[in-house]
């Protein structure tokens, strides 16, 4: 990132505490600032459209669809899209599906560090 520009996040989780939590570590970061929120995957994919942000970080399971679902429908409008996915279980067999790599992916809940240090560490 340039100058003064922030880095962008979009938070999509369905447990409002942990969304909110996740805000909570993003906006105290200098470099960051969350454009959106979104509770289900729906959601998700029309702030992504309509926000653009850098990261979206996107919990696996979500109540209307898998987080999986809604990373295809969000890359099929933007291929370069940089979505971190969030579950609750290294082993689960849904992230094995994802289009992402190993380092896209962050187990929950984690170090509050982790979370800025992946936004930072997709973009770069």
């Amino acid at each position: 990132m340039e100058g003064n520009t922030r880095i962008t996040v979009l938070s999509v989780d369905d447990h409002p505490l942990l969304r909110e939590g996740l805000v909570a570590i993003i906006e105290n970061e200098d470099d960051m600032v969350v454009v959106a929120q979104a509770s289900c995957g729906e959601d998700g994919i029309r702030e992504y459209s309509s926000m653009r942000p850098d990261i979206t970080l996107m919990d696996l399971r979500l109540p209307d669809m898998s987080g999986i679902d809604a990373l295809v429908a969000i890359r099929q409008v933007d291929p370069s899209a940089r979505i971190i996915m969030l579950t609750m279980s290294e082993g689960d067999a849904e992230i094995q599906r994802a289009p992402v790599s190993r380092r896209r992916y962050s187990k929950r809940p984690c170090r509050v560090e982790v979370y800025s240090s992946r936004c930072r560490g997709a973009i770069g």
